[in-house]
């Protein structure tokens, strides 16, 4: 039976020291030899220049602590790149603390940090700017609050829960789906005396109140959001057998500490029913469940669940008899997770890294169109730059006075991004995808489009002359020789033309 445990300075020392060392890690290896700025890092530094309480594809949360970011250090990968490695430092913590509520010893603090180190997803979401960093760190922060709650009998840590819940929802749509089966699994495990308590309705309210500004530009908005996440889940992800979502739990979580989160499953499920623990264990299976009924291609979607089951197995094994079982499972991690780091960690030249990729399978197709030499998630990492100075020297290239009139039009936010953040403001750029579109058609400058990333064949239909006069290429993408045209004579009204590039997924 687990035993509640207060937290002494001794206690935390260990977990403290290996955050400190997590952080120093993956703020090393991305702010400094991260490859480039990640294409999504690009869209949030457009969005942080236009402040919102909402975006077609994200709440505000992330984007406003970006532009406080940038205006106290500048947008610089040493300087975006903090928070994240930050948020990891602090899951890192998090995981130690939950071995530590659970009677857990050094070895259990040791085993399960190193399984959250060793985790190739979680490397990667700790390493670019973005809101699935800070979403980790706010579920397991819950998950230690509940952890107190239930194990101390202190029902005012639920206005804490609604705190963080409320961040979290305003920080990621889809984290409510974590509130909704954290309460699930309350219900399943017969802790009804929970939602007596006037503290977890009152934590309920707290959490609505912080996601009120973004329910208010969603209503304003149409609630435009929706058609994003319905598209992305037609048009973007890609379909995935049960098996096939298995699998990819087990390599995006190292193979190696496969055993570890099964035996904090077991080690959930075989707590007394009184202690209401096995919610934890619940809520695993109900999450997975939900990316097997989804067919999801994206193992990172279930991630933030993982440190509990890390922290619980770890208990349980040191609770074993066998003195060989501790060191053996700590070397299994330990020597698996150094094997499958560059998976996660930007620690190889990119040559060698697609070898490596190849060699060890991990270079899944998580996206339509993405299949690549190397992982999206360092695939994308690379050339925007070059993009930009592609689209720059074609741009110069035009007559002054054509140029005067003429806008650059990205296809993907990512073009756009690129271009707005290198080019500094020395060329207007549009887009239609995601919140580009609601950010304007160009202020009226629609006698000439360069366009970006576009087929000739989709632009022939808008205008009646379609003339390349440049191409750009990056490499480890299957973004090769792509040509950059010049469009005249709209055959279609402007507002016609930009509700025909509207793009949400």
């Amino acid at each position: 039976m687990v035993r509640s445990l207060s937290f002494s300075k001794h206690e935390l020392f260990l977990p403290g020291i290996l955050s400190f060392l997590y952080f120093a890690i993956q703020y090393g290896a991305n702010a400094f030899h991260g490859y480039g700025y990640f294409v999504d890092e690009l869209y949030y530094l457009s969005c942080a220049s236009r402040p919102d309480t909402g975006y077609i594809d994200h709440p505000p949360f992330s984007i406003l602590l970006l532009k406080l970011i940038i205006e106290l250090f500048g947008d610089s990968l040493a300087a975006i790149r903090l928070l994240p490695a930050a948020a990891g430092a602090g899951t890192v913590f998090l995981t130690g603390a939950i071995a530590r509520r659970f009677g857990g010893g050094n070895f259990a603090v040791l085993l399960s940090i190193f399984a959250v180190i060793g985790s190739p997803v979680l490397l990667v979401l700790f390493g670019f700017y973005s809101m699935n960093s800070l979403e980790v760190l706010l579920w397991n922060g819950i998950v230690l609050t509940v952890i107190i709650l239930l194990q101390d009998r202190k029902p005012k840590l639920w206005i804490l829960v609604g705190v963080l819940a409320g961040i979290g929802m305003e920080n990621k749509h889809t984290f409510a789906v974590f509130v909704i089966v954290l309460l699930a699994a309350i219900l399943l495990t017969l802790q009804f005396r929970q939602f007596l308590s006037p503290y977890l309705w009152l934590g309920g309210l707290i959490a609505f109140a912080i996601l009120t500004p973004n329910l208010f530009w969603e209503i304003r908005h149409d609630w435009v959001s929706l058609e994003f996440y319905r598209n992305a889940t037609v048009l973007k992800n890609l379909p995935a057998s049960p098996v096939r979502v298995i699998v990819d739990q087990i390599l995006s979580e190292n193979p190696g500490s496969v055993f570890l989160w099964l035996a904090g499953i077991f080690f959930f499920f075989r707590q007394p029913k009184e202690t209401g623990l096995r919610i934890f264990g619940w809520i695993f299976v109900i999450l997975l469940g939900f990316l097997i009924l989804a067919k999801s291609s994206r193992p990172d979607r279930i991630a933030a669940a993982y440190p509990v089951l890390f922290a619980g197995g770890a208990c349980l094994l040191e609770k074993l008899k066998g003195r060989w079982i501790m060191p053996a499972a700590l070397t299994t991690v330990v020597v698996t997770g150094i094997a499958f780091l560059p998976a996660g960690l930007p620690v190889l030249p990119p040559g060698i890294l697609s070898d490596y990729a190849s060699a060890i399978g991990v270079i899944p197709q998580i996206e339509k169109g993405k299949a690549a030499a190397l992982p999206q998630w360092f695939g994308d990492r690379f050339d925007w730059e070059k993009l930009y100075e592609s689209v720059q020297n074609s741009y110069d290239a035009l007559p002054p006075d054509l140029r005067k009139e003429t806008v650059v039009l990205g296809r993907y936010y990512g073009h756009a991004g690129a271009i707005e953040h290198f080019g500094r403001g020395s060329i207007p750029v549009i887009s239609g995808h995601n919140s580009y579109y609601l950010w304007g058609n160009g202020k009226g400058k629609d006698k000439a489009i360069l366009a970006v990333g576009f087929q000739r064949e989709e632009l022939e239909t808008v205008f009646r002359d379609v003339k390349e006069v440049g191409k750009y290429s990056r490499r480890f993408t299957n973004e090769k020789d792509v040509p950059i045209y010049l469009c005249q004579g709209f055959e279609i009204g402007i507002e016609d033309f930009w509700k025909k590039i509207r793009f949400f997924v």
